[in-house]
């Protein structure tokens, strides 16, 4: 117990950094977090280091990283209109989205800022990635989703420009759909 007291503590101190540094995130990447202590155990070693801490019930683990216990991630008043507002602009354009970017510069966010919420959304499900820079509303892609169930369910085939056409979008948009 003693000895883990410097590790825990470093432990705690990284932490409290990351979540004051990044609210919205739901933990520190493990890589991250080893990274920060000191010295920074090899990567194999980590989880044998955190055992008791995980046990004890001061940090838990969360997709490939760890959080302290009472860390949720949660939307200030300013950011939850900004999360609001972006959310209708991808759910009004449907299946031709704005690039995020363009939502951004829309609902007259920062860079960074706007990011961070655009990454929240995407984990809490409201918005699907598709690929780099195409960004739909998660409902736009269920509906896409239902109306293909439906013609695969009657045994229809398609190609490419018969997606675009039934589903009303790009060609830009239809390749990675």
């Amino acid at each position: 117990e003693t000895r883990l007291a410097p590790l825990r503590d470093q432990v705690a101190r990284a932490l409290e950094h990351h979540h004051a540094t990044f609210p919205l995130r739901p933990a520190i990447p493990k890589e991250e977090l080893r990274a920060a202590l000191t010295p920074s155990p090899p990567a194999a070693v980590l989880d044998t280091l955190l055992a008791p801490l995980l046990e004890r019930g001061d940090l838990r683990t969360e997709g490939d990283g760890y959080a302290a216990a009472d860390h949720v991630p949660r939307l200030t008043g300013e950011q939850r209109s900004l999360a609001d507002r972006m959310l209708a602009r991808f759910a009004d354009a449907g299946l031709a989205p704005p690039s995020p970017e363009a939502v951004y510069e829309q609902i007259e966010a920062s860079g960074d800022e706007a990011r961070e919420i655009l990454h929240f959304r995407l984990r809490a499900g409201e918005l699907v990635r598709v690929k780099d820079d195409l960004v739909f509303h998660s409902d736009a892609i269920d509906r896409l989703v239902s109306g293909l169930r439906d013609r695969f369910d009657r045994g229809e085939q398609f190609s490419v420009a018969d997606f675009r056409d039934w589903a009303e979008v790009t060609r830009k948009h239809a390749i990675p759909l």
